[in-house]
């Protein structure tokens, strides 16, 4: 254990023992929030600690109300960053339940939704081929994540940030369930579209709302010019490579790092069948420039998926 890890624990347990004297909502609250922020610093048992205690005292005094459905949903979190899915579910189910119990405002159900899809996403995403239960998995994601979105496309409009969120988790969905089952079965010819779709309609959504450059929209431009080679897209697939191309020579030496460097190796190897031999070649040049290192030595890189 690390000094800042044992600082962090006597930390929480002093304040777990405060709440024998003041167990405001205020007092349970801060110790909430400490959670949430340990907890985004990796310190996710501690971080569990003080969010199971505080929701055994705020429960036993207050009863079902929007903040312990927002503890049951902190919960869920570190335990879905701990990939325990199943354990991350029941407190995402638990959450919803008093969301619709309690009669809270619809975008929290929605948020909850959102958090369910992911759990049950996530633990398809382990790559074994267990073609059934990797598509029930997916099927039940994708309903979750289905539901939401209409919550957010209704309540927050089809431009929200929520709403191309959930596009996004619905796009990957349909992505893990064709790697985890080696194939997959569209119920009609236009559903075979839907997750490139969903990825483009995001990629406008994020153009618009945040700009070309920022790294929420590049990261979709990533996973639409895969998408589109993928689906043998060959015009598509080339003016996105170019974006991306573009975008990049555009910043400053100390923006480009070899991790991206990586993402495009791996991408180059979908987009080249789509491109002539002196595209290839002059696309080649155009990567080396930017990432040196990767491309001069990519017989050695490590490929990342976008």
């Amino acid at each position: 254990m690390t000094t800042e890890n044992s600082t962090n624990q006597e930390m929480a347990e002093g304040l777990i023992k405060s709440l024998k004297t003041d167990a405001s909502i205020e007092a349970i609250a801060r110790l909430n929030n400490l959670a949430v922020k340990l907890g985004e610093g990796g310190e996710n048992d501690i971080a569990k600690r003080l969010l199971e205690e505080a929701l055994r005292i705020y429960e036993k005094r207050y009863g079902e109300d929007a903040g312990i459905a927002t503890m049951l949903c902190n919960l869920g979190h570190r335990y879905l960053d701990q990939n325990d899915c199943v354990t991350a579910r029941s407190f995402y189910e638990r959450a919803l339940a008093v969301h619709q119990k309690i009669g809270s405002p619809i975008e929290s159900k929605a948020s909850a939704l959102v958090a369910l899809g992911l759990a049950w996403q996530r633990e398809g995403d382990d790559r074994q081929f267990d073609t059934s239960a990797a598509m029930s998995r997916s099927i039940n994601a994708r309903t979750y994540f289905q539901r939401a979105l209409t919550i957010y496309q209704e309540k927050l409009g089809a431009e929200h940030l929520e709403t191309a969120a959930c596009l996004m988790e619905l796009a990957r969905t349909y992505r893990l369930e064709n790697i985890s089952t080696g194939f997959w079965v569209p119920s009609s010819p236009d559903e075979t579209e839907l997750p490139l779709r969903y990825l483009e309609r995001v990629l406008e959504i994020r153009e618009t709302q945040l700009g070309h450059d920022h790294p929420d929209t590049i990261n979709c431009l990533f996973a639409v010019t895969f998408g589109s080679s993928n689906a043998g897209h060959k015009s598509r697939s080339r003016h996105y490579f170019e974006s991306l191309l573009t975008l990049f020579e555009a910043k400053a030496a100390d923006e480009l790092n070899p991790l991206t460097g990586n993402r495009f190796l791996y991408l180059v190897v979908n987009v080249e069948p789509y491109l002539s031999q002196d595209e290839n070649e002059a696309a080649h040049q155009r990567l080396i420039a930017l990432f040196p290192r990767v491309f001069s030595e990519s017989g050695g890189a490590e490929l990342t998926e976008v």
